[in-house]
């Protein structure tokens, strides 16, 4: 079984390392990797377009398995990038499973409950994009992340919490614009003709 890994906004490729330790102890294969703006990826990346991501994840997949059939598990917006990808490789998917994920009809549908919730990015981005800006950069450049661990979601692994700062606001607020606000989940979940749990 060949397993890969989508992470969140904001997050890293260490969200899934336990789960995948657990898997690899079974004997499945996985992948898992920085998305673009984000980790180790902090630097790389452009306009952080879907079709710029989808690209990445292509290439980061065909190093690892360049063929047969392949899991993809994403979290939150790495589900919406899992959607995507399984819709533009159908015959390289055997399941989708999707933790998290926000699948909107639209953008103002997705803007109307990312509002209500009054939480996390998404609310802050869309509410206040100039505090956001300044947050972003403050807590990522000096690392004051680690002044709000308490604040953290015990489902959160530390290791993703310090990775948190890895990101600029760029690819914070255009990978959330391009992907939650202006990629139909919900459309893109009809397309996908593989088993998505």
């Amino acid at each position: 079984m060949k397993i890969v890994f989508l992470h969140g906004l904001a997050a890293s490729k260490n969200f899934f390392k336990e789960i995948e330790k657990s898997f690899s102890e079974v004997g499945a294969e996985t992948l898992s990797f920085d998305l673009l703006g984000f980790g180790e990826n902090k630097d790389k990346g452009k306009d952080f377009t879907l079709k710029e991501h989808l690209a990445h994840i292509s290439a980061e997949i065909l190093k690892k398995f360049p063929q047969g059939e392949i899991s993809l598990v994403g979290h939150s917006m790495g589900g919406i990038l899992a959607l995507s990808w399984a819709k533009e490789n159908k015959n390289r998917i055997s399941k989708v499973v999707l933790l998290n994920t926000p699948l909107f009809k639209n953008k103002e549908e997705a803007e109307k409950i990312i509002l209500k919730s009054k939480i996390g990015w998404g609310y802050y981005l869309i509410s206040l994009p100039n505090f956001s800006r300044k947050a972003c950069n403050i807590l990522c450049r000096d690392n004051f992340m680690r002044f709000f661990k308490f604040l953290k979601p015990p489902y959160i692994p530390d290791v993703v919490f310090s990775d948190y700062r890895l990101h600029t606001f760029k690819s914070l607020h255009d990978t959330f614009e391009n992907i939650i606000l202006h990629t139909s989940g919900i459309y893109t979940l009809s397309l996908v003709s593989v088993p998505v749990l």
